[in-house]
């Protein structure tokens, strides 16, 4: 047994949904995890069983992976609170196993900012 079909095991998902979990975070630690030294496998855990509890599965670390994601982009991007304010208010995604993404409902209005730049690179957000 490889160990993403043990982990599949565990959360209740397939291998497929493991491998693309991996590679989001392989992508993450390229990009936006890169500068940031307070992230750490083991604060992503904490996050998901604090939000969670004993009921989380491979949507949970998805979003918890993102929302890490976002606030790590937003400090390193010195986001100014409006922005802020209207990223978490814009915000919306969709977690369904290996088919999750999230995106911006107000992505034009946040692209008016100077920090949209610095920020969308470090998440590598694309125009849809």
């Amino acid at each position: 047994m490889t160990n993403n079909a043990f982990i599949a095991i565990l959360l209740g998902c397939g291998s497929y949904d493991i491998s693309s979990f991996f590679e989001k975070l392989d992508r993450y630690e390229d990009t936006v995890f890169a500068e940031d030294y307070e992230f750490s496998y083991q604060k992503l855990i904490e996050k998901v069983k604090e939000d969670y509890g004993e009921e989380y599965d491979i949507d949970s670390f998805n979003k918890e992976l993102d929302l890490m994601a976002i606030e790590s982009a937003l400090d390193q991007a010195e986001s100014s609170d409006k922005f802020e304010e209207l990223v978490w208010n814009g915000l919306n995604g969709c977690y369904n196993a290996s088919n999750n993404f999230f995106g911006f409902d107000n992505e034009k209005e946040l692209r008016e900012f100077g920090e949209w730049d610095k920020f969308s690179k470090l998440l590598s957000l694309v125009a849809w």
